[in-house]
């Protein structure tokens, strides 16, 4: 995880090297073609400069294509408080992740589970969303191979701790979570959202 900060002083954590972006504000899209063109590959309709621009268009700055801005997968999506919408920001591509709930072996949440739609209702992506399998086994290599950029580990059913679990992950965001508020319904579900918030956040 590499950490950079904004013109305006705000840290901005990236998971990897960027080498695609995606921009929302015209501006900053000439910006970038100027500089470093290479990394753009989408832009709104109203990026107008440069004119021999031919980039992926993901229509407006207030009415953003969040589902062909996700199809792009783009490392970095650029966005100012003037030209964007909050909820636009908070609604882009979410981040690509991991729940492990066992090891040795490896298991993790899969398809069609209370806790993935938990994760979807959070913005998150369950990168084992779309397999067979509910409670999917998984080999070590394989789950790094879908190159997560957040890895939740429960203390439940597996009781994973910070001795037992993020060093399998090396190099990439890990968090300690509670179980209960990925797994049980009810009573829990009244603060699961903001404690789970808060921990993506960090």
């Amino acid at each position: 995880m590499h950490t950079i900060s904004d013109d305006l002083g705000a840290a901005v954590p990236l998971p990897r090297p960027v080498t695609s972006v995606v921009s929302l504000v015209p501006s900053l899209t000439e910006a970038i073609a100027a500089s470093r063109p290479e990394l753009l590959i989408g832009a709104t309709d109203w990026c107008s400069q440069p004119p021999e621009l031919e980039v992926s268009r993901v229509r407006g700055t207030k009415n953003p294509d969040l589902t062909r801005i996700a199809e792009l997968r783009p490392d970095l999506v650029i966005c100012n408080q003037e030209e964007n919408r909050e909820l636009d920001v908070r609604r882009l591509p979410p981040l690509r992740t991991v729940v492990p709930i066992w090891r040795d072996p490896w298991m993790v949440v899969g398809a069609r589970t209370f806790t993935g739609d938990l994760l979807a209702r959070l913005g998150l992506r369950n990168a084992y969303a779309r397999g067979a399998d509910r409670y999917p086994h998984v080999q070590l290599p394989e789950l790094l191979a879908v190159r997560p950029e957040l890895v939740l580990l429960p203390d439940e059913p597996y009781e994973f701790s910070a001795e037992d679990g993020p060093e399998a992950f090396a190099g990439l965001r890990t968090e300690l979570v509670s179980g209960r508020l990925l797994t049980w319904y009810g009573p829990s579900l009244a603060t699961a959202r903001t404690e789970l918030e808060a921990a993506v956040t960090r």
